[in-house]
């Protein structure tokens, strides 16, 4: 798996990271030392392979903690569903903050260590690629759950309630029309995230076939986690 840069002095191989080239020192590019937000989600919708070369090359990785520790708050809400799943009534609002703390700390650890294994993987695949792009670009991957967060979610308490979080009973159940025409949004928007996840890992190895197996197994990771994780109260038997 090759991903590189040519340097147009030495034409020397360079990663894809390098701003100056290993060689000669000579600049490859133009300098990116901050990621401006707004500019970069306009451009994830419009070229997203392009922004997440950016989010690549930007010195700085900003934001990264503040839109994990959202991406954390949406996670927390998918689990609230799928421990539904296993059972009604295994949610309840009485930890309704300790259960988000819980699940935004585990956001931070799942997504760090799939960008540490994402890392080695690639390195054993012959890519010369650091951590710290693998998290960023996985982070900002996620940009269609946010906006569901931001945008939708208010829908959502708007419409249920505190059934929306409680599933007693199911929003369903409740307003069966809206709950399922959220859901097939909700459904979208997951869809264009997992292929950003896609674009996200292009922008690093250039593989197709390598970037779907990676977003399937780095989402695949993410539900097993979330399906497993027990929620307070924790049933004893």
């Amino acid at each position: 798996m090759k991903n590189i840069q040519l340097c147009p002095n030495c034409n020397a191989e360079n990663p894809i990271y390098k701003l100056n080239c290993i060689s000669c020192k000579a600049y490859l590019r133009t300098r990116v030392v901050n990621i401006d937000l707004w500019h970069t989600v306009s451009l994830i919708i419009e070229s997203p392979i392009i922004a997440f070369r950016k989010i690549i090359e930007a010195e700085h990785k900003n934001y990264i903690i503040f839109l994990n520790s959202l991406i954390g708050i949406k996670l927390f809400l998918f689990a609230v569903i799928l421990n539904s799943f296993k059972e009604i009534n295994s949610v309840s609002s009485e930890y309704f903050f300790a259960n988000l703390g819980l699940i935004i700390g585990v956001s931070f650890l799942v997504l760090i260590i799939a960008a540490y294994l994402l890392t080695k993987i690639n390195q054993v695949f012959g890519l010369d690629n650091r951590f710290r792009d693998n998290y960023s670009i996985m982070v900002y991957s996620f940009l269609p759950i946010l906006m569901s967060l931001v945008i939708l979610s208010p829908v959502h308490y708007a419409l249920f309630g505190p059934y929306w979080f409680t599933y007693n009973p199911p929003p369903y159940i409740v307003k069966p029309l809206a709950a399922y025409v959220l859901l097939f949004i909700e459904g979208l928007l997951l869809v264009w995230s997992f292929l950003l996840m896609i674009f996200a890992n292009y922008a690093q190895t250039k593989s197709k076939l390598y970037s779907i197996i990676s977003a399937f197994w780095i989402y695949l990771l993410i539900v097993l986690v979330l399906y497993n994780i027990p929620l307070l109260p924790i049933e004893t038997i």
